[in-house]
């Protein structure tokens, strides 16, 4: 295929494309404020960048550009097209302009900037690494954030999400410590793989009921979060979503995601509580423990903190075992830990050995604590499904367990 001719006219390089002037780059030696030609030879300039290095790059991070006005009548910023001009401080963007390429601004100077209405696409990493961009304003009419969109945008601390987005990219906000909240419009329905990753400075966020899925490591490392809603719209959690997030203290999830809690990062009391709090006010949980022990001959009763309550016969009352289950909250794990023996202490053997389906909390020899909880007789622990991370705790005897729902012995 024949190359493409590149023309040079009063020191910019461009191609011409169905009557239309592409700028390649700008050759002249005063290029620190630099103002884009609306016309070359006869024509009208249409795009300003076709890759990199740029309009005015030099193939390093040392382009002198301080300040760009682009006219009126031109429609595209391509890709690259200010990369790597570290003094860029303020552009002008027309409302004609309709894209803005991949990479157009990575790593350039702007403190603020303003995106008409008439954009209705940025390219990946168009932003990424403008470590002094405090505020920017996007178009109203933008389809979505895209990956890298805003990565490593240190000083970032103020932003508003349009409500036309669909998604959140792959690492769109990744390592933007200055933010502190942001509001993801409903019209969201994807947070994706390191969204927010490394946003150390984000202390609240709102997720809306439109979102149906969150990527690995989404909001990992967020140390400032202290509490978070996941929405029931929500059918996926990724892998390390919540990992590293040390400033949590509560975490409101669809009880669908009790078997991933460890999964998607969430470890210690914050997951036991998300755990019990999911089993005691889970109807399909509690009636199966119901149904269970009135199937099963003989009385039953509920183990409470106070001692085994009286005989219930046929059926324990699904508000009894929810009260039940809602002991192991944070106080009645304290309190177990505290005073075990005023609760029912058992053996592993006869743990083994009970006849209906038990919700046990149980201490292994390395002093880890397990809640599990088995609908069927289990002739060996090492089947009972495990629900919940590992969580510390030294004072339980190392051979017993307490019992949360129990056959009376």
């Amino acid at each position: 295929m024949q190359a493409e001719e590149i023309y040079n006219l009063n020191s910019w390089n461009y191609f011409i494309t169905n009557g239309e002037c592409e700028l390649y780059n700008y050759t002249g030696s005063q290029y620190v404020n630099v103002t884009i030609p609306g016309t070359l030879g006869g024509l009208p300039v249409k795009q300003v960048g076709r890759g990199y290095p740029g309009i005015v790059g030099t193939g390093s991070y040392a382009s002198p550009l301080i300040s760009v006005f682009i006219p009126s009548g031109v429609t595209r910023i391509g890709d690259s097209a200010f990369e790597w001009a570290p003094g860029l401080e303020s552009i002008s963007i027309p409302n004609t302009i309709t894209n803005i390429g991949s990479s157009a601004f990575w790593k350039t100077g702007l403190k603020n900037i303003s995106i008409p209405n008439s954009v209705t696409r940025i390219g990946v990493s168009a932003f990424r690494s403008c470590n002094n961009l405090t505020s920017i304003i996007l178009p109203s009419s933008l389809p979505g954030i895209a990956d890298n969109l805003f990565e490593g945008c240190t000083s970032l601390t103020n932003i508003t999400l349009p409500l036309s987005i669909g998604s959140i990219g792959d690492s769109a906000f990744e390592g933007c410590t200055g933010l502190t909240s942001i509001i993801i419009p409903n019209s969201v329905t994807s947070i994706g793989n390191s969204a927010f990753e490394g946003c150390t400075g984000l202390t609240s966020i709102i997720i809306p009921n439109s979102v149906t899925s969150i990527g690995n490591s989404a909001f990992e490392g967020c140390t400032s979060l202290t509490s978070i809603i996941i929405p029931n719209s929500v059918t996926s959690i990724g892998n390390s979503a919540f990992a590293g997030c040390t400033g949590l203290t509560s975490i409101t999830m669809p009880d669908r995601f009790i078997a991933q809690v460890a999964q998607i990062g969430i470890g210690g009391q914050l997951a036991t509580d998300y755990m019990v709090n999911a089993l005691a006010n889970n109807d399909a949980f509690v009636t199966a423990v119901a149904n269970k022990i009135k199937a099963t001959g003989g009385n039953y009763g509920i183990a409470t903190q106070s001692g085994l309550s009286s005989a219930i016969e046929p059926l324990a009352t699904k508000a009894q075992i929810t009260t039940a289950i809602n002991e192991g909250r944070a106080a009645g794990i304290a309190s177990v830990t505290a005073s075990p023996n005023t609760w029912s202490l058992f053996t592993s053997s006869q743990i083994q050995n009970m006849a209906i389906g038990d919700l046990v909390l149980t201490r292994e020899v390395n002093g880890n604590f397990i809640l599990n909880y088995d609908i069927e007789q289990s002739s060996d622990l090492a089947n009972w499904t495990v629900y919940s991370a590992n969580t510390q705790i030294v004072k339980l005897p190392a051979d017993k367990a307490f019992v949360r729902i129990k056959a009376k012995q």
